[in-house]
């Protein structure tokens, strides 16, 4: 309903301005956007555009890189994939391609994630956590991370007396406390 009433009063209007179709685009929801880029060339060449898939990945507050060279389709599925909070297909689509800034990025997506998950058990007295692998060539930093996670929450679930104590002590891992 919502788009019929767009489509009728407002598209000559916006016909004459891409960047307001742009903006309408962006605000709406995923079902609405869909149906409106399907209305007609005009909004679909619009939904077609990078910029407007990565001002979207900006919208979630993920600070990805958005210097990659990417088709618009590329753009939307890595959107869609960040938003459904599939990051293991991220990751492998970044080893495949070789983007070592997406590989930077969820280095720090899962080091901010483990941070917010321990700090309830830990304290709010993290400064810094980093890894130690200096001595394996062949680490895999955001496997590790990604496994390190899973154990945490395994961890916090079972309401170990001991979590504190476990996560400190993990290989590998280090936790600098105020």
């Amino acid at each position: 309903m919502l788009i019929i009433f767009w489509y009728i009063i407002f598209l000559p209007l916006i016909k004459m301005n891409r960047d307001i179709a742009f903006e309408i685009l962006f605000h709406l929801d995923d079902y609405q956007f869909i149906q409106l880029c399907k209305t007609n060339t005009f909004f679909n060449d619009i939904c077609n555009d990078p910029l407007l898939w990565i001002k979207k990945i900006n919208h979630l507050n993920v600070d990805f890189p958005t210097s990659l060279s990417l088709t618009p389709i590329e753009w939307k599925n890595v959107y869609y994939k960040i938003k459904n909070n599939d990051l293991n297909a991220i990751v492998t689509w970044s080893k495949i391609n070789h983007f070592h800034s997406v590989m930077v990025w969820l280095e720090q997506y899962y080091i901010e994630k483990i941070k917010t998950t321990i700090t309830p058990i830990i304290g709010p007295s993290i400064v810094n956590i980093r890894l130690d692998h200096r001595y394996n060539k062949n680490f895999d930093k955001v496997q590790y991370l990604q496994n390190l996670l899973y154990v945490i929450d395994i961890i916090i679930q079972n309401q170990t007396e001991d979590a504190k104590d476990i996560i400190l002590d993990m290989p590998l891992l280090q936790i600098h406390l105020l």
